[in-house]
């Protein structure tokens, strides 16, 4: 049996309003974001950073390979607005031989579009959602790049994701709902979908070996 824990906290919805978003981007400029990994004998290592303190790395995936994957959201201010630009794109942190990492650009949707998760599954394919046109699009490894397609999963505003061992995803609305989306030959359908409550509060998932659905 799959299962949902839905409860956010108190402290994620004061974390969600407009005067801690602006405090946070503020203080979020200060410094450069860094992503890291745990490797298995329980060392700590960096694995990217960004030079400009208007970067950030967000919503991360790692797979087999030890590949790491990410959305970039950056900001850029033009001319005399005191608002930012924010472009998103999703980055991928290749593991080379020597254990170090190669940063390239696997997708860069138009601007003012908001990417929010990622995942990717056993076979090396790549997922990450588009909020605002409320897409998901699949990377298939093509040679030396990628192709991308939009899968036929109709959710309104999808934001985190996670991707079991059978290529079933769980997807995160911005309404508060969590779908299971099977797949079969190919084809997605939804499974089945828990909560729903419009709080739009939730901030990840991820699923286990047994199927278990996990929600923060």
């Amino acid at each position: 049996m799959r299962q949902a824990n839905l409860t956010t906290p108190l402290l994620l919805r004061s974390l969600r309003s407009p005067l801690f978003c602006l405090l946070a981007l503020l203080s979020g400029l200060a410094a450069p974001a860094t992503r890291a990994q745990v490797a298995f004998n329980g060392v700590l290592a960096t694995v990217g950073t960004r030079a400009t303190n208007e970067d950030n790395l967000e919503a991360v995936a790692v797979d087999s390979g030890g590949n790491v994957y990410a959305i970039d959201r950056s900001y850029s201010f033009t001319g005399n607005s005191p608002f930012p630009t924010t472009v998103f794109t999703l980055v991928k942190f290749a593991v080379q031989t020597d254990g170090s990492y190669v940063e390239s650009t696997l997708a860069t949707p138009p601007s003012g579009h908001f990417l929010a998760g990622v995942a990717v599954d056993a076979g090396g394919n790549v997922y990450y959602t588009d909020l605002t046109s409320s897409a998901i699009v699949e990377l298939t490894p093509s040679g030396s790049g990628y192709t991308s397609s939009t899968l036929s999963i109709s959710i309104s505003q999808p934001t985190y994701m996670a991707v079991d061992a059978s290529g079933n995803l769980y997807i995160v609305a911005n309404s508060g709902a969590v779908y299971e989306e099977a797949l079969s030959a190919g084809t997605y359908t939804q499974y089945q979908v828990w909560g729903g409550n419009g709080a739009g509060n939730d901030t990840g998932v991820a699923v286990d070996a047994a199927g278990n659905v996990y929600v923060s």
